[in-house]
């Protein structure tokens, strides 16, 4: 992952190492955290893993449940003033949901089902 920091004379800095999702990326609202997934394991298939990013320093902070699971998902988007990070969650082949991280907390809850077409 890079960070260009002046689109006058583009000149990339290089954040952290990893395979990203270049979908699945966000800044937060204060512009200080970037939440993102991280491509484990390999293609096809591989695991999405949602982490926090600090810009500043490129150090990569994975998501936990209170249990400490790992929390996996797709494009990941911050909300309620950076205090939730909402994502894409497909916890089996046949169906994709909408979760919620809480950072505070680490708590996660499903918000929205969807049913599948592949049925």
């Amino acid at each position: 992952m890079y960070l260009v920091t002046d689109p006058e004379a583009p000149r990339a800095r290089k954040l952290c190492s990893g395979r990203f999702d270049p979908y699945s990326f966000r800044w937060s609202a204060g512009g200080d955290q970037i939440v993102a997934a991280l491509g484990l394991g390999s293609r096809p298939t591989p695991q999405w893993r949602l982490a926090i990013v600090d810009p500043r320093t490129g150090k990569i902070t994975p998501l936990s449940d209170r249990q400490g699971q790992p929390v996996y998902g797709l494009k990941p988007q911050w909300v309620a003033d950076d205090e939730r990070i909402a994502y894409l969650s497909s916890r089996s082949a046949r169906s994709a949901e909408i979760w919620a991280y809480v950072v505070a907390t680490r708590d996660t809850e499903r918000l929205f089902p969807f049913a599948s077409h592949l049925e």
